[in-house]
């Protein structure tokens, strides 16, 4: 019994009360086999200490006179029984400490190995094997970092989790949590197909999250075989981000079709897609039906032109762009996009802008981020918007570009913003960055917004 349960007890297994017993009695037991080994041990290194000395008393007697040594010395190391005196040599004392040597070694090791075993015991019935593998699975999430994806590193949770004992690693290696999340750095290095194999594999039937970029010095071997692997679990995207490099992206033409050809597959639980790219990329599409959970898309670079994408523009709930769109193609954009509530854009305007012949109406965004990237005045902007569910509003100003020295709207275009969205109009928040804002209008804002969290930032 002793042997199974030292080998065979992961470290969700608590033992029976039979088992804690005999448990008790092998530590018991051990330590009395500890005892009767440090008093061996202690009788060894006093006969050592003994040994030594009498060496010492021999050799200093065995000085006194050179010849006479010499000629002693030589007679000793003949080694012959039939004189009494060769038992007192050198030779017999370095024979004598030896032997004390190698059974104080013998010893030592003993006793290291029932200390092992009992540590192995105690752990046995440490009230830590009562802890629930649930409990592990959260102890072990809380390892991970907050990367969106996470990169493989040793020295990072899950992968240093499996590091640190066996039990550890069967446990880390039974959570698909812990492995549904991956950023995939496309290099030369073809040894990672098994790593991205066994990563996936561990994952289960979980949701996954991938972050996949395009690297220029990738053979294009081993670009087919990580897309062609990938695509395999198409159906299990949740999140997924596409980064590009220039370099990548021109210097490998037929990279883009392998994009396609990755959109182009069945993506049902796909919620948020995301274009990292520093060079335009066109013609990429998802065709319908292909994503139907798809809800939040962002543009992370300003080279991304969002009308260039086909995407299904009628599910986007949550939008980001970076790249610098003017009125009539962001009114355009945000046409397509009638279900959507947050949206994140960069919008180009001029003093002389006019609104649009049309009020576009959004029903559903609460949340609206503003980025002027000229700092002029919005008014023509907001005069051709009805956001009736408002909450926040979020307008800032590029911080490269001279601030403007007027106010980018007037207190009477958000009066009037309020009144043409309606008695729902509930605006909550409104948070202004980089702009030069007088201490009248902010008065005048504060007096004609009193339920209104006011934020303003470079006034």
């Amino acid at each position: 019994m002793r042997e199974i349960l030292l080998t065979t007890s992961p470290l969700g297994f608590y033992p029976t009360g039979a088992q804690r017993t005999f448990i008790q009695e092998s530590i018991d037991d051990l330590q009395l086999r500890i005892s009767l080994f440090d008093e061996d041990i202690k009788r060894l290194q006093s006969t050592r200490a003994n040994l030594q000395e009498a060496r010492e008393i021999f050799l200093q007697n065995a000085v006194v006179e050179q010849a006479k040594s010499r000629r002693y010395l030589r007679a000793l190391t003949r080694r012959s029984p039939k004189k009494p005196e060769d038992s007192k040599n050198a030779v017999y004392f370095t024979n004598l400490l030896d032997d004390n040597r190698v059974a104080l070694r013998s010893l030592l090791k003993s006793r290291y190995r029932a200390h092992r075993e009992i540590s192995a015991y105690t752990s046995l019935i440490s009230p830590v094997r009562n802890i629930p593998a649930e409990i592990w699975e959260q102890i072990f999430l809380y390892c991970l970092t907050n990367e969106d994806f996470i990169l493989p590193r040793p020295n990072n949770a899950p992968l240093l989790l499996c590091q640190v004992s066996r039990s550890w690693r069967r446990i880390a290696t039974s959570i698909p949590s812990l492995w549904c999340s991956l950023s995939i750095q496309m290099t030369r290095q073809l040894h990672r197909k098994t790593f991205l194999e066994s990563w996936l594999s561990r994952s289960g039937n979980l949701p996954l999250s991938l972050e996949i970029s395009w690297c220029p010095t990738a053979t294009t071997y081993f670009y087919d075989y990580v897309l062609r692997y990938l695509i395999q679990f198409a159906h299990r995207w949740r999140r997924l981000r596409l980064s590009f490099r220039s370099s990548s992206y021109y210097g490998h033409e037929p990279n883009c079709s392998r994009v396609r050809g990755m959109l182009s597959a069945r993506m049902p639980l796909l919620e948020t897609l995301e274009l990292d790219s520093s060079v335009p990329v066109v013609t990429l599409s998802i065709p319908p039906g292909k994503a139907p959970k798809l809800r939040v898309l962002r543009l992370l670079k300003v080279e991304q032109n969002p009308i260039h994408l086909s995407m299904p523009w009628w599910q986007i709930t949550h939008f980001s762009s970076h790249h610098i769109l003017g009125m009539p193609k962001m009114f355009y954009l945000l046409r397509r996009c009638p279900n959507i509530e947050v949206c994140e854009m960069r919008v180009e305007s001029y003093p002389l802008s006019v609104p649009m012949e049309t009020v576009l109406k959004l029903e559903r965004l609460h949340t609206l981020l503003l980025t002027n990237s000229g700092g002029e005045c919005l008014d023509a902007l907001l005069a051709s918007l009805e956001l009736p569910a408002l909450c926040d509003l979020y307008i800032r100003t590029e911080l490269h570009s001279p601030q403007y020295d007027g106010e980018p709207w007037t207190v009477l275009g958000l009066q009037k913003l309020a009144a043409r969205s309606g008695p729902g109009f509930d605006l909550k928040k409104f948070t202004v960055v980089g702009y030069k804002c007088s201490p009248k209008i902010i008065q005048d804002l504060q007096f004609s917004f009193p339920m209104v969290e006011f934020n303003f930032q470079g006034s």
